[in-house]
């Protein structure tokens, strides 16, 4: 009779009530930081990462007037996308052209998107000139890759992007002895993820172009290992986009 009348005692008094075991939070772990630790820096603005990498905003905007174009003149998918009977009969410029058309709004945001997550970290590591050459050169690789073992028309910046997540991989393989260790293994492990996700659920779905892809990827890994990055300082791990499913 004692506890009984303690415990309703306390459960009458003001301030905090005991707390029922099934219903308790779970614990706070209190985070240990070293006292001469310095603070992480803050998130780049989306604004200031655009403004930093000039070339990648000038090919968003190349994107999005290209994709104007073709609701405006439906003719341009038809006369600069890869098709495979026109490429053999010497329109080779079609190889490039095709990474600047889009099937439609989903398939351009969502390799606009991957661009504004991956080109400025490519265009910091190689500048302007050598990123723009990975993106349309490994695009090229990849239609022409997609030329040889896929029939259907095929388009999409999608190819450029797999050449751009091949040559981080590539500058990975190549810096290997200026990188931290676990900086590289994680810019390894992100890039080689996505990739094999994208490459994993294109296998799932019958209109992505996978030659497109691993003819891209393979070509920026290329590029990766032969190209010289324009600074020698430690860079740190690529910032890679969330793993999606862009049509070539």
């Amino acid at each position: 009779m004692r506890a009984a009348a303690i415990r309703r005692a306390i459960a009458r008094a003001p301030g905090p009530r005991p707390i029922r075991p099934d219903r308790a939070p779970p614990p706070r772990y209190a985070e240990v930081v070293p006292p001469d630790a310095e603070a992480p820096p803050p998130p780049e603005p989306r604004l200031a990462r655009l403004r930093a990498a000039p070339a990648t905003s000038g090919l968003l905007a190349a994107l999005a007037a290209a994709f104007l174009a073709s609701l405006v003149h439906p003719e341009l998918v038809q006369r600069f996308a890869k098709v495979d009977a026109r490429v053999r009969a010497g329109e080779w410029w079609r190889l490039f052209t095709a990474s600047f058309l889009h099937g439609g709004l989903l398939h351009v945001g969502v390799n606009a998107y991957a661009l504004y997550a991956i080109g400025p970290t490519v265009e910091r590591l190689y500048g302007r000139v050598r990123f723009l050459l990975v993106f349309l050169l490994g695009g090229a690789l990849g239609f022409a890759a997609s030329t040889a073992f896929v029939r259907q028309p095929s388009l999409g910046a999608s190819a450029g992007l797999f050449a751009l997540l091949g040559v981080l991989l590539g500058f990975a393989v190549r810096e290997r002895r200026r990188l931290d260790p676990s900086s590289r293994r994680a810019m390894m492990r992100e890039i080689l993820t996505v990739a094999g996700l994208n490459l994993g659920l294109g296998l799932m779905v019958p209109f992505v172009d996978n030659a497109a892809h691993l003819g891209g990827f393979a070509g920026g890994l290329l590029l990766g290992v032969v190209l010289r990055p324009r600074s020698a300082r430690r860079a740190p791990a690529a910032q890679l986009p969330p793993p999606a499913t862009p049509r070539a």
